[in-house]
This record gives structure tokens, C-alpha cells and sequence, in this order.
């Protein structure tokens, strides 16, 4: 299979938030960063669908030397071959991607998160590193749009991991800071079994919904003008999960009940507005209307 297919397969399809993130952008940075999505992808996997802890901690191994093998020009796997086709010779960073993997490995110790802090530094490690290698890719003139997509990562990934956390608990996987369950008198066992979100549950879910809302405001107002436009695909991604933490919270955090989901013509209109948004800031900017 074609590279750039097997990666718009596995994340960026026709639907997806990703896919509407990705309209606006010329071809080779689409390819390029639904490859970096598609990375991230592979690797949950590891974590997700491969039961023994030693033949996980194998493929991670061999995830690291195809990173290497990016780095020279020869990878084999359809993800960083299409990662290799659309950047070709530009001097991008594989650290982040290092940090990807060095984050899903300690995934698979099935790690309790003491505090937020401790969330929050895994989230940074595995979305904040995917959204600094796309801003990398997409390209800035202010150093201070690294550490704002960073922020937009981690708040994503805690959107996400909200999103996802009937699944998450049900697998033994709970990505909650303990500290808070603590405060709330939350027994983590009981949150795998429940069908229904307790008022200590709706409590905690708001207070996590809040944190990433915290994050996705701070990053966004705090992201460089200048560079806004050529970091769209991230803002819309931001708007996406905003809407979607809105839509959790207008149902009653019943996420225990069942998975909340944005139509896809939802998507599209956020999508077309926040992309449009952006494009007309940059043009005034461009004729001095605008800082």
C-alpha cells in the first residue's frame, strides 16, 4: 500500500478530526502530519492490542531504530516512509518522536498518576511532543509557538483521554490524578463497573473537562499572531476537542454511559470556520490592519 494512504487509513479518513484539520494545508505537510498522528497511532497499539509486556517492549525497540532509520533516509515501515517523502532532506527534530516512544514504554507499566502535575507531564511527553514535531514541520518565526503547541498537545491529550476513559478504565487503564480521587472518595476499582457517573464522578470529569479548557485558552492566546495561520491545523484540532468538551458537559458527563462524538458536519463546520478565521486575520496583518 501506497505510505501516504496506509497513514490517512489509520488516522486522518474521511471523518476524523484530523481529516478536517488537514484540509487547508498544502499536500506534503498533510502527508507529513497525518504520518506523525499515524506514529502516535502505532504506538498506542503497542500499549492497547499486544498482551505480552516483552513483546510490546520489542516493537518499541524496533520503533527507536526506525526512527534512526528516518534520520538517515532508509525506513521501512509505511509511517516513516511517509514521514521520509514529505519532509525529504529538511532538518526537523527526531527527539520528540524519541519522547513519543520513551512515553508509551512507560505506558506499559499501567502507571497511576499521583497528582495532575504527573498527568500532565505524560501528557506533555506523548501529545505535547507530537503537536512541537507538526509545529516544527509547519514551521514559525517566535519561539514562544513551540511551548504553545505543546500546551495545545497536552490539552488534547486530556480532552482525549476524557473522551476515552470508559474504555481507559475497562482495559485497567486509568490516566485520573489519584490525588483528586482521593479528595472526591473515589474507589478506582468501582469506576470499571459503574454504568452511570456518580456525583463525585461528574465532579472529577468537570474538574479534568476545566483543566484542559485552562490549557487550550492559554495556549491559543498566548500563540504568536504571526504564526497562527501556519499553525491552523493545530487551532482547529483545539476547536474540535473545545466543542466536543462542550458537548460532554451539555450531556451530563455521562461518559461512563457511553462514548460522546461530533457529526461529521459539525466537524466540517469548525473546521471551515476556524481555518476561514485565521486566514482573514493573516490577511489584514499582511496589509498592516492587524498586529
Amino acid at each position: 500500500m501506497d505510505p501516504g494512504k496506509y497513514c490517512e487509513q489509520k488516522v486522518a479518513r474521511s471523518g476524523s478530526d484530523l481529516y478536517y484539520a488537514l484540509l487547508s494545508l498544502p499536500p506534503a505537510q498533510r502527508r507529513a502530519i497525518a504520518a506523525a498522528h499515524a506514529l502516535r497511532s502505532e504506538l498506542a497499539d503497542v500499549v492497547e492490542k499486544v498482551s505480552d509486556a516483552g513483546l510490546s517492549r520489542i516493537k518499541l525497540d524496533w520503533w527507536r531504530r526506525e526512527i534512526e532509520q528516518l534520520r538517515v533516509g532508509s525506513p521501512s515501515h509505511p509511517v516513516t516512509r511517509s514521514l521520509w517523502s514529505a519532509v525529504g532532506e529538511a532538518t526537523l527534530p527526531v527527539e520528540p518522536l524519541r519522547r513519543m516512544i520513551d512515553a508509551t514504554e512507560a505506558d506499559l507499566a499501567r502507571p497511576t498518576f499521583p497528582s495532575f502535575a504527573e498527568l500532565e507531564r505524560h501528557c506533555r511527553q506523548t501529545a505535547g511532543s507530537l503537536q512541537l514535531w507538526c509545529a516544527e514541520l509547519l514551521g514559525y518565526d517566535h519561539r514562544q509557538t513551540r511551548s504553545c503547541a505543546e500546551r495545545l498537545g497536552i490539552a488534547m491529550e486530556l480532552a482525549d483521554r476524557l473522551c476515552s476513559v470508559r474504555d481507559d478504565v475497562r482495559r485497567g487503564r486509568l490516566y485520573l490524578p489519584q490525588d483528586k480521587l482521593a479528595e472526591l472518595r473515589i474507589d478506582p476499582g468501582s469506576l470499571a463497573a459503574a454504568s452511570f457517573a456518580a456525583p463525585a464522578v461528574r465532579e472529577l470529569f468537570h474538574l479534568q473537562a476545566e483543566r484542559a479548557r485552562d490549557l487550550f485558552r492559554s495556549a491559543l492566546r498566548s500563540l504568536p499572531p504571526q504564526d497562527r495561520y501556519r499553525q491552523r491545523s493545530g487551532t482547529i484540532l483545539a476547536a474540535l476537542r473545545r466543542e466536543l468538551l462542550d458537548e460532554i458537559e451539555a450531556d451530563g458527563y455521562r461518559i461512563l454511559e457511553h462514548r460522546i462524538e461530533l457529526t461529521a458536519v459539525r466537524k466540517l463546520w469548525i473546521g471551515w470556520k476556524t481555518e476561514r478565521r485565521e486566514r482573514l486575520a493573516q490577511r489584514l496583518r499582511d496589509k498592516g490592519l492587524a498586529r
